[in-house]
């Protein structure tokens, strides 16, 4: 491992991610059992799905991975303390490995190809150890300058904690004002905390696996990708997977109207605020 990076073993250990992605799935399916679905619940968790998926693919993915538009450090450390969030990893480790996949696309030295069979493009390649070889290795010159970059990659499990000690205190203080309510702390950690989590590592692994296999191609390109319009739509734009791999630096990935790309709106609007500048097409 990199002195520079200096990542903790808890980052390495990948049984230990196993574990508790195992018990994020099981709590999952036990809340739903016992309580079943609640439009409050739906709410909440769309909320906080759509601000988690895209600190991954606004983020992670097309600014720390590809370098699709600048922006200021403060919007830059706050993408990366929400992505954070995600349980994905920190923004440095998250980047080296898409970076890696995009050299060795559907190749043997690929990490989570389907070519290797599906299970392994989805989730199997969490369970590599070589994953966490590129994941916490040397780092990434262009991203190990920014300290805090550094600092988030190395305890990158401080900020969902926060974020779900946010999310349980928020759910307590509306239960206090609203007495008889059915949402309480554990309510809100649930629907906006775990189930969020669970749902947003699923969509963002169908990536990998999904748009691999099944969907259009519109570009020859050297690997196997595909357009996938489900993907895409709960991805927010990312299963436009065969254009990205096509134009992998650009800032959208929906060609037209009829690839909506939510994630590129949003950078389109924060452009206008003027947070996002040089986007890349």
């Amino acid at each position: 491992m990199s002195a520079e990076l200096k990542t903790p073993k808890i980052n390495t250990h990948y049984h230990s991610h196993h574990a508790m992605r195992i018990a994020f799935h099981l709590a999952s399916v036990w809340w739903l059992v016992e309580s079943g679905f609640h439009w409050s619940g739906l709410a909440i968790l769309t909320a906080n799905y759509v601000v988690g998926a895209l600190s991954i693919t606004v983020g992670f993915h097309r600014y720390f991975s590809h370098k699709s538009f600048k922006t200021n450090r403060f919007f830059q450390f706050a993408t990366a303390f929400i992505g954070c969030c995600q349980l994905q990893g920190g923004p440095i480790a998250w980047a080296a490995i898409h970076r890696h996949h995009h050299r060795e696309s559907d190749q043997p030295q690929d990490l989570h190809s389907p070519a290797q069979g599906f299970y392994q493009a989805h989730y199997g390649w969490l369970l590599n150890p070589s994953t966490y070889e590129v994941a916490f290795g040397k780092g990434l010159p262009d991203l190990n300058k920014f300290k805090e970059l550094v600092w988030l990659d190395r305890y990158n499990f401080i900020p969902p904690i926060l974020y779900f000690i946010a999310l349980w205190w928020g759910g307590e203080w509306y239960a206090a004002r609203n007495p008889g309510t059915l949402i309480d702390g554990t309510y809100v950690l649930f629907w906006g905390g775990i189930l969020r989590v669970v749902l947003l590592w699923h969509v963002t692994w169908s990536v990998n696996s999904i748009c691999h296999i099944w969907g259009t191609r519109v570009f020859a390109t050297k690997d196997d990708s595909r357009n996938n319009l489900w993907v895409a739509l709960l991805s927010l734009g990312e299963g436009w997977h065969n254009n990205h791999h096509k134009y992998p630096s650009s800032a959208r990935n929906g060609i037209g109207w009829r690839q909506p790309d939510v994630s590129y709106y949003f950078i389109l609007l924060m452009k206008r605020i003027g947070i996002v500048k040089d986007i890349r097409r």
